[in-house]
């Protein structure tokens, strides 16, 4: 869906309802982020929350210290030795890698999996592809990280956090700052990460995802929802155009091509 854009404001008139009507999504900010007892670190971790369910009871913390990966689920801390770094070639990305964590809760939550992206210092892009990645990395060659899991329920279905319309997501240097990533919580509807939209006429896309709010950059969890969703059910973006006189132009377009 290729929209002309210049600095708009978007939302959504119409959400597929997968769960009971009035569900509240909990406040993610009010989360306990103790973590009873740290591991001894070699180096200088970066942490992540991740919460499970429409309550959000159900927390794992995920902390990188290098090549280590510690997997805390309510203090029970599981080692994970990282695999070496698949290197690139050439392209925005110098490398990544991934680790299967496992079942978080059985029989309702398997096939955790940790994503780990490094941007390449100093890339110059090239193609348009090149260049939305680069600006989706956001110019800096801190890793970004991509969480997953497998949901089990009347429809199994896969949810991911990796980047989203505010950002991708990287884990943070204390706990208290740490995004928090809900898998399995009230659906809303947002944006994917997109090309950067400038004023004037120039088109951009707009794509739009179902799948549960987190807390920070990157925490949007996007369910592939590939026959959860009817084929016919598409969402009406309200579009709000700023004019130079400072009144405002509002369009509606009907997302109906599916990625």
């Amino acid at each position: 869906m290729k929209v002309r854009i210049a600095a708009l404001l978007v939302t959504f008139l119409l959400v597929p309802v997968l769960y009971a009507q009035g569900e509240q999504a909990p406040d993610l900010g009010k989360i306990d982020r103790t973590i009873k007892k740290e591991s001894a670190y070699a180096g200088k971790p970066k942490y992540c929350l991740l919460v499970f369910g429409p309550e959000a009871k159900t927390r794992v913390w995920l902390i990188i210290d290098g090549d280590t990966l510690y997997v805390d689920r309510a203090g029970e801390v599981a080692k994970v030795q990282l695999p070496a770094m698949d290197a690139e070639k050439d392209g925005p990305i110098a490398g990544s890698r991934q680790a299967k964590i496992g079942t978080v809760k059985e029989g309702k939550y398997t096939d955790l999996t940790l994503i780990q992206v490094r941007p390449r210092a100093g890339f110059l892009p090239k193609t348009p592809d090149d260049h939305d990645t680069a600006r989706m990395l956001e110019g800096s060659t801190e890793d970004v990280f991509g969480v997953e899991v497998a949901v089990q329920g009347k429809k199994r279905f896969i949810q991911v956090a990796l980047a989203d319309g505010n950002g991708v997501l990287r884990f943070a240097a204390t706990a208290k700052d740490a995004p928090v990533i809900h898998f399995d919580g009230p659906w809303a509807m947002g944006l994917h990460p997109a090309p950067k939209i400038l004023l004037g006429n120039v088109p951009a896309d707009l794509k739009a995802c179902v799948g549960t709010p987190g807390l920070g950059k990157g925490t949007f969890a996007m369910a592939i929802y590939e026959g959860l969703i009817p084929a016919g059910l598409h969402p009406l973006a309200e579009v709000t155009f700023p004019g130079k006189d400072g009144k405002s132009l509002t369009r509606q377009f009907l997302l109906d091509k599916r990625c």
